[in-house]
C-alpha cells in the first residue's frame, strides 16, 4: 500500500535514470591491454613461483605411505594442481633424487583411489609437456 506521490516520486526518480545518457560516463577499461605486463607483475609472479616451489617440496613429506590418507590425498591434489604450471612441472622433476617422481607412484600405488586418480592426473599432465618426457624416463 503505497501513496500515490510516493508511486509519483519512484516513477519520476526512475525516469530521470532512463533518461541518464551513458556516454556522459567515460569508459577507461577499453584503454587497458590485458596483455601488457609490467615489471611489478612480473616480480609478483616470481615471488609467487618461489613460494609455490617451496610448497612442491612440501608434499612429498605429505606423500609418504606413512601419512594419513587425508594427508596423502592433500598431496596428490598438490601435485595434480601444481602439474598444470609449466615451471612448477620442472620443480616437481627437480625435487632432491627424484623424489617427486617417486612420491607421485606412491600414491600410485595407495589403497585410496582418490590418491591414485590426482597422482595419475600429475603425471599425465607432466607427460603431456614434450620438454619433460626425458625427465619422467629417469
Amino acid at each position: 500500500q503505497h501513496s500515490p506521490s510516493a508511486a509519483a516520486s519512484f516513477s519520476s526518480s526512475h525516469d530521470d535514470h532512463d533518461n541518464h545518457d551513458d556516454h556522459d560516463d567515460v569508459d577507461h577499461a577499453s584503454d587497458i591491454d590485458p596483455l601488457e605486463h609490467t615489471d611489478a607483475d612480473e616480480n609478483a609472479q616470481h615471488e609467487q613461483q618461489q613460494h609455490f616451489q617451496g610448497e612442491v617440496k612440501d608434499l612429498v613429506t605429505f606423500a609418504g605411505g606413512n601419512r594419513p590418507t587425508q594427508d596423502r590425498r592433500q598431496a596428490a591434489f598438490g601435485f595434480a594442481h601444481f602439474s598444470t604450471d609449466a615451471d612448477l612441472q620442472r620443480e616437481i622433476l627437480s625435487i632432491d633424487r627424484g623424489y617427486g617422481i617417486d612420491a607421485l607412484e606412491s600414491l600410485l600405488d595407495a589403497p585410496d583411489n582418490v590418491c591414485k586418480r590426482y597422482a595419475a592426473l600429475a603425471l599425465a599432465n607432466l607427460a603431456s609437456t614434450p620438454a619433460l618426457i626425458p625427465s619422467l624416463d629417469a
